[in-house]
């Protein structure tokens, strides 16, 4: 056998090996092609993973992208833009900044979680948490005495809980409509059956002060430091952070209080307004106290638990407005967007805008547009929201007597109630398409 082996071999001719060493080139080209091909693709897909955060992953269809279109994201923060395999884009606008730049120079998009703190200098200073990626930082600590630091841009504040005793804080979930929250959450720090709640935000955070039952208080103090920004006491009783040139970089809006009977948008018995005091302890540092009315802690008709929200906002810009019959003075920036009808506010129609992304050209086509909302009413009535196109300017300051002129042709309508879902996992949601 080793002899018919041999023969063999040694009548090749000299051309066929030539010819067998040129295809084993092209078989090892043609497959160092495909796996380089493989290889980009699985890199463009995996940028689109280490680029989306766990709360834009929720949002973001990317079962057609192939890539992310970074030169568009980075000309506009407030998008998400996305390149398919059958050459088109799909943009995702926020009313908000959604995206940043880290300190790798990578892009990423915001995240509002909770997690352990990974930087060792904070967690040393006693911050052992933080929110997810995020260029908007929040430092969570476990002592109650130290709170808050948050730091954005050249600016950082803190916020400390000024309680009758001392509170271990801890990282929880809270669930609103149906969806789990992370928190972080001082429990019993003003007192017994009362609970301090952060939620990180895209561009803040959010604080609910929650009194299970009537505890005979109505003010509750934190203390403000800041660094960079100096704290005012605005007349529209909000409260800004002001940079050395005057300009605001932190905004935290005026607070109010709701009962467990509260329905969303209807300002009743069940919803009271609160007001902010601030006091200059030094350069810095300030008594920034929360105070709500007595008399409606107090009265029959406040049902327990009540939850007491202020909200701090890093945004400048302003997408969406309410309107309101009732109405006749400004403030209407401070309420819910409402549409339809109540005894309270009369007729609501609520005003949106979004500015399109300088990439999106004048002659490009767009397939479709969708407009995603939440009914935070929870009725199970059913209620027709119609979408029509603005055609006149108009800003924050508009009210009914002065709201801009529309196209009476109707876009789209949608007919929506408390069991209304856009998904299995977004319930209960407006999802309307406006091509």
């Amino acid at each position: 056998m080793d002899n018919f082996n041999e023969k063999n071999l040694t009548k090749h001719k000299l051309w066929k090996k030539v010819l067998c060493v040129f295809l084993s080139i092209i078989i090892a080209f043609g497959t160092f092609v495909a796996l380089t091909v493989g290889s980009s693709r699985l890199q463009d897909w995996l940028g689109i993973q280490s680029m989306l955060s766990a709360y834009a992953a929720e949002i973001v269809d990317t079962k057609s992208a192939v890539a992310v279109d970074e030169e568009s994201m980075l000309a506009d923060h407030h998008i998400i833009d996305l390149e398919n395999r059958d050459g088109s884009n799909t943009v995702y606008l926020f009313s908000e900044p959604i995206s940043y730049t880290d300190e790798n120079g990578n892009l990423k998009t915001k995240d509002i979680s909770v997690e352990k703190q990974a930087d060792k200098a904070l967690k040393n200073k006693g911050y052992e948490y933080t929110n997810g990626q995020n260029d908007y930082r929040i430092n969570f600590s476990a002592n109650s005495d130290k709170g808050l630091l948050i730091s954005f841009e050249d600016y950082t504040y803190s916020i400390i809980p000024q309680g009758k005793s001392h509170s271990e804080g801890q990282k929880n979930t809270s669930a609103f409509l149906n969806e789990n929250f992370d928190v972080f959450e001082y429990e019993n720090i003003y007192g017994e059956g009362t609970n301090l709640k952060f939620y990180p935000q895209l561009n803040g955070v959010k604080d609910e002060i929650v009194l299970n039952s009537n505890i005979g208080q109505n003010i509750f103090s934190f203390e403000l430091k800041t660094e960079n920004c100096t704290a005012v006491l605005n007349d529209s009783g909000t409260i800004s952070l002001i940079d050395k040139d005057n300009n605001e970089v932190q905004s935290f809006q005026a607070p109010f209080a709701y009962d467990c009977e509260y329905i969303f948008g209807v300002n009743d018995e069940h919803y009271s307004l609160c007001k902010y005091d601030l006091k200059e302890i030094s350069q810095g540092n300030y008594l920034l106290s929360i105070a709500v009315d007595s008399d409606w802690l107090n009265a029959d008709t406040t049902s327990y638990p009540v939850i007491i929200d202020p909200t701090t906002s890093h945004i400048s810009n302003m997408y969406d407005l309410p309107i309101h019959t009732k109405r006749t003075t400004t403030g209407a920036t401070v309420d819910n967007n409402s549409v339809g009808t109540s005894t309270e506010l009369g007729t609501s129609r609520t005003l949106v805008k979004f500015q399109k992304p300088s990439e999106i050209k004048a002659y490009a086509k767009i397939n479709s547009a969708y407009y995603w909302t939440r009914e935070l009413t929870g009725r199970t009535s059913n209620f027709t929201c119609g979408i029509y196109k603005i055609t006149s300017s108009w800003n924050e300051n508009n009210l009914w007597s002065t709201r801009p002129t529309y196209n009476g042709t109707q876009i789209t309508a949608r007919n929506i109630n408390s069991a209304s879902t856009d998904s299995s996992t977004n319930p209960p949601c407006l999802n309307t398409d406006n091509q």
